[in-house]
């Protein structure tokens, strides 16, 4: 049988190729979706105001399934967190795996006090969203021994932007929660309005731009231990840019009073 580090050792690799092959496929099905025009593949990279009203489409599910990833992601984080406190794993393997419960725990908040609307999401995203946090779980245990002294700068510096980016992710959350009605047993209507102030008077999805932070702040505190953070950062990226490039489009087709200065994602370029 397999011991303890190899098992781990192919751990980190399975980990390394769902997130490097999530996002090539993700960026494959992006650029075919723009080059030839078929309804399945558009359909899988739909969600939310993106997507049809929930039971549009055979592979759809309902938009306010999002709460489940959270949940999911909830209870393997701190089952994985526990474990690696009690088998005394490394500092940076259980720092790693606080922040991780910090934002799955926010987050599953966050979904509880959402009024999710009538729309949808394809069961692709369902199953993506389900099994990406429960691969953050599994994340610090692929951290070799050699990382059993935190670096300081790096967990510092990863640690400050990390709880920065929250910080602003909790707040551009708030602001889109705050320009929709409360949801009721009879409101299902959809209902959208332009967001202003923070980050959205520069960028039209600053809570994607600060998914980003929070990923690349995980990705500083592991450095250099390995490349199973910095791929979930490269799946955070490709996932994230592109569905800010679609949110963008799509406020500036919504609405004919769209603020024109106001970029995607990066202020003043994209």
């Amino acid at each position: 049988s397999l011991s303890f580090g190899a098992r781990m050792l192919f751990l980190q690799r399975l980990l390394c190729v769902y997130w490097a092959g999530g996002a090539a496929g993700v960026l494959v099905a992006a650029v075919a979706s723009r080059l030839v025009r078929f309804g399945p593949l558009q359909q899988a990279l739909e969600w939310g105001k993106l997507c049809p009203a929930a039971g549009a489409g055979r592979l759809q599910v309902p938009r306010r399934w999002f709460a489940h990833f959270y949940q999911v992601g909830c209870m393997a984080n701190t089952l994985s967190l526990l474990g690696l406190v009690l088998s005394r794993r490394s500092h940076v393997a259980v720092l790693l795996g606080l922040l991780a419960e910090m934002q799955v725990v926010r987050r599953t908040w966050e979904s509880q006090h959402t009024p999710f609307s009538n729309s949808s999401m394809h069961v692709l995203h369902y199953g993506l969203g389900l099994t990406f946090y429960t691969a953050l779980a599994l994340a610090p245990w692929t951290l070799a021994p050699a990382a059993a002294v935190a670096d300081a700068t790096s967990s510092i510096l990863g640690g400050v932007l990390f709880l920065y980016a929250s910080l602003q992710q909790h707040r551009q959350w708030a602001t889109l929660t705050r320009l929709r009605p409360p949801a009721t047993t009879t409101q299902s209507a959809r209902h959208y309005a332009i967001p202003r102030g923070g980050w959205f008077e520069y960028i039209s999805a600053p809570h994607y731009a600060a998914e980003m932070l929070i990923y690349l702040s995980l990705a500083i505190v592991a450095h250099p231990h390995g490349l199973v953070y910095p791929s979930a950062l490269l799946f955070v990226v490709v996932n994230q840019t592109i569905a800010s490039l679609e949110t963008h489009a799509w406020y500036r087709r919504k609405f004919a009073d769209y603020p024109a200065h106001r970029k995607a994602l990066l202020p003043g370029l994209l």
